[in-house]
């Protein structure tokens, strides 16, 4: 036995006063299973395989949080409460964990190996103490010499939805950003789009919490319940007006979740900058200028505002201006942001997001969404923005594991789950495209969602399938009826979706596009040199995102061996 794997938990049943510990897996009494949370089960399993001994605080530091910088005291303190709680003990009159002041604890109860696990064999019955002292000894110099987790296999990490705070609106948001600066092997939390959108959390979400709040009077009360039975779990209050209280929300919920922060270094956010992200997440090009001038003027109010910066690169990012117009000021919040505050992921990912579609730099934009990914691994923006890094290079696997990643945190998200099929699309992947695109469109019946599927049926070469969705279209954006009739009527799929291309291309004209959106309706058409055109005019205006992915959109198929389209690729 190696003193990396001091205690073989996965092998013995320890049992104690009516209690059976399984492994590090699972407490069981006379009644059935123990709802217990997995910090304080790797607590009891440090404690009840030294019965009567002394374990200090230092030692259940060290293996429960190893070289993690978190709030030890108050973790351990949690914890213990926890324990307690499971076994019905009382800190007063204890039967099972007894506090030693200024020194730790110790487990009273004798302590029993009824069983292993691993090999079945017979060390049933036996007092602990009486097992091998090889095995104790070893166990103990290992802890001493600063093992960190006892060897077991991690349980499932937490899986949370924070449900909108009622009276205080954008507060979920801002707690759920909190709790993604976490690694998804600690903790898991679903994305605002999701969390916004559900009612009844359906069992697809396997959930394993709910966070609830309601504010009246100034005082926001929240609950952390379990979503299997509803217990709760955890309960306080705060002031929801304060600029910290998502961040102070977030990091007692952790502790309660044992997955506490790694630091704690709280965002200042008030009711105007709640208002100007509310306004993004409108999605409109009208709300999209609105926030810009709210995030504006809270800048200038206040120039070390870094979440006014951050609000000011969205906003101008997403912005349906000229490329020209808009690159500067991205790029010019985002670096703002990051020398506000370097530790803000979305800062780094807007900057990264910049660097990709305006300065097309692999290098410079690859580090900016590491850096991202390295502060808010659970961020579900994160690995769907860092999937287009990859896909646009033809790294189609890796781009595929962000996106899924993605999706899986914001799965009611119409914009992820677009992604998801985009990503499909460029892979070549033309069913499970196809199939991803029509889930996101059932989402909020947004037409974009059809024309993508659209495109993986043309690459797939289904034209009967891409005429059904072309009349889908369009009688989703309200097409004349002339216009749905004369696709109808077209006895040829093909005459029918290049009908359909046609009408397509007049209402993005008439809309206002240029560039490269009417590049690739050109390019279906197999009109090849306006499609050129477009691209080489969309370039000169500083480059839509679009440009980002000419290696690989099968859209551009058609053109890839004309010398203009290399050049373009080149460039």
């Amino acid at each position: 036995m190696s003193a990396n794997n001091p205690i073989p938990a996965t092998e013995m049943r320890l049992r104690f006063d009516g209690f059976e510990l399984i492994g590090e897996t699972e407490l069981r009494s006379a009644a059935g299973r123990v709802a217990i949370q997995p910090q304080p089960l790797r607590l009891l399993l440090a404690l009840a395989h030294r019965p009567g001994q002394i374990v200090t605080r230092e030692e259940l530091r060290r293996i429960l949080w190893g070289d993690l910088h978190v709030d030890h005291e108050h973790g351990l303190n949690f914890a213990v409460r926890q324990l307690r709680a499971a076994l019905s003990d009382s800190a007063e009159a204890p039967r099972f964990v007894e506090t030693v002041p200024k020194l730790g604890y110790r487990f009273l109860p004798a302590v029993e190996v009824v069983g292993d696990l691993a090999r079945g064999k017979g060390s049933a019955g036996r007092p602990l103490a009486l097992r091998s002292a090889l095995l104790l000894t070893v166990a103990t110099l290992a802890v001493l010499a600063g093992v960190t987790r006892l060897a077991a296999p991690e349980p499932r990490s937490p899986r949370v939805l924070v449900r909108p705070m009622q009276g205080a609106p954008g507060l979920s948001d801002e707690v759920i950003l909190e709790l993604a600066r976490l690694p998804p092997t600690r903790i898991s939390v679903i994305a605002p789009t999701t969390a916004g959108a559900v009612g009844v959390a359906p069992k697809t979400l396997r959930l394993t919490h709910v966070v609830e709040g309601r504010a009246e009077r100034g005082r926001l009360d929240v609950r952390l319940r379990a979503s299997d039975d509803g217990r709760i779990v955890w309960a306080g209050h705060l002031d929801p007006a304060t600029p910290f209280a998502a961040a102070h929300l977030a990091r007692e919920l952790a502790l309660a979740l044992d997955a506490p922060v790694s630091s704690f270094r709280p965002r200042r956010v008030d009711a105007a900058l709640r208002e100007g992200w509310r306004l993004l997440r409108l999605g409109s090009a009208e709300d999209a200028e609105r926030a810009r001038v709210r995030f504006d003027l809270a800048a200038r109010t206040d120039p070390r505002a870094a979440e006014a910066q951050i609000g000011l690169a969205e906003s101008w990012r997403r912005l349906p201006r000229p490329a020209r117009e808009t690159s500067l000021p991205w790029r010019t919040a985002a670096e703002r942001a990051i020398a506000l505050e370097p530790e803000d992921a979305r800062a780094h990912l807007s900057l990264a997001g910049y660097r990709l579609y305006r300065e097309r730099d692999l290098r410079g934009s690859r580090a900016s969404f590491e850096r991202a990914l390295e502060l808010a691994p659970g961020l579900a923006a994160v690995p769907d923005a860092y999937a287009a890094w990859f896909s646009a290079q033809g790294r189609h696997e890796e781009a595929l594991a962000l996106a899924r990643r993605a999706a899986e945190l914001d799965p009611l998200s119409t914009g992820v789950q677009l992604d998801l099929g985009w990503y499909l699309l460029l892979a070549r992947r033309h069913a499970e495209a196809t199939a991803a695109l029509l889930r996101a469109f059932e989402l909020e019946r947004h037409p974009g969602c059809l024309d993508y599927a659209l495109r993986a049926r043309l690459a797939a070469g289904d034209w009967n399938g891409a005429r059904t969705l072309a009349l889908r279209i369009m009688e989703e954006r309200v097409a004349a009826r002339a216009a749905i009739d004369g696709v109808r009527a077209a006895p040829d799929p093909r005459d029918a979706v290049r009908r359909h291309l046609r009408w397509n291309l007049e209402r993005l004209q008439s809309r206002g596009a240029a560039g490269a959106a009417l590049a690739i309706e050109h390019a279906w058409l197999g009109e090849g040199e306006p499609a050129l055109r477009l691209l080489d005019a969309d370039f000169a205006d500083g480059g839509s995102w679009v440009l980002c992915f000419l290696s690989v959109d099968p859209a551009w198929d058609t053109l890839r061996s004309r010398p203009a389209f290399q050049a373009l690729v080149a460039r």
